[in-house]
């Protein structure tokens, strides 16, 4: 399921992401760029974090211009 309709991440891409050690908002955009542009996928970028057991899933990511 596509998460970040900006950059075309899926579900797939970010747990990718976060099984490669990327494991917070900051992590995953560096690791796949979602939440990078708009910034509208992070809370469910922080939610499917949370759901593989990151607790704390650093909200804060640089946004493109």
């Amino acid at each position: 399921m596509i998460i970040c309709h900006c950059n075309a991440a899926t579900d797939g891409d970010i747990r990718h992401a976060a099984a490669q050690g990327e494991a917070s908002c900051s992590g995953v955009a560096q690791g796949c760029r979602a939440g990078t542009s708009c910034g509208g996928c992070l809370p469910a970028i922080m939610a499917l974090l949370k759901g593989m057991g990151n607790d704390r899933p650093d909200p804060s990511v640089k946004r493109s211009k």
